[in-house]
């Protein structure tokens, strides 16, 4: 993939996926997140957030064209997006959940739901900008 896509790819896909995820845990659901989780930051730290989505957006762009299946790119997109949010989502609140214990195991359950459709979208843009990404080989 030419650099030029490449960073393309991160920009779109960073962007969509921080302003969902600003206006689903700061608008939409902020109170919920706010009962749920009673140490929550009042003053969330924006550069480590942003940094966060930055990987999780390069990390989708650089290792979508390794699972592509040949199908159209949003649905590849998609089926990617939502794979990469369970996978970041789940595991990490359960194991924060069952460490730490500063949230509800509703949060775990939400947060992971919200993040199959944040990272989906997130995908749908990566993969549209890619392309049809890698071609599978016939063998």
């Amino acid at each position: 993939m030419e650099v030029r896509k490449l960073i393309l790819a991160v920009v779109a896909g960073l962007a969509a996926m921080l302003l969902l995820s600003g206006l689903w845990h700061g608008l939409l659901m902020h109170d919920f997140y706010v009962a749920h989780s009673p140490t929550l930051r009042e003053t969330p730290l924006l550069r480590l957030i942003g940094l966060g989505y930055f990987i999780l957006a390069t990390v989708m762009v650089v290792i979508y064209p390794k699972g592509y299946e040949g199908g159209p790119p949003w649905l590849e997109g998609l089926r990617f997006g939502m794979l990469v949010g369970i996978l970041y989502a789940l595991p990490m609140g359960l194991v924060s959940y069952g460490a730490e214990g500063c949230h509800t195991g509703r949060l775990v359950v939400v947060d992971a739901a919200w993040h199959l459709a944040e990272q989906g979208v997130g995908g749908i843009i990566i993969a549209l900008i890619h392309g049809g990404g890698a071609v599978p080989r016939e063998d």
